[in-house]
């Protein structure tokens, strides 16, 4: 097992920007939207990372598109 910037991955897989933007963008979607009893504080936590996730499908989607043409 490596480690990822302190988070503990089993494996790495080099992809392209597009092929990384797709990925995000199905798990984005793939996210349950109803979020039930859950604490205040773990909803805020959840839609800073979603929030952090899209600017990152954003900045993958801008360059792959620049690097595809």
């Amino acid at each position: 097992m490596d480690s990822l910037g302190g988070v503990k991955v089993k494996q790495c897989v080099e992809v392209t920007d597009k092929e990384a933007a797709r990925l995000l963008k199905k798990f984005l979607n793939s996210q349950n939207r109803g979020h039930g009893d859950e604490e205040s504080h773990t909803l805020a936590v959840q839609q800073e990372v979603e929030t952090q996730l899209q600017l990152i499908l954003s900045h993958l989607q801008s360059t792959g598109s620049s690097s595809s043409s």
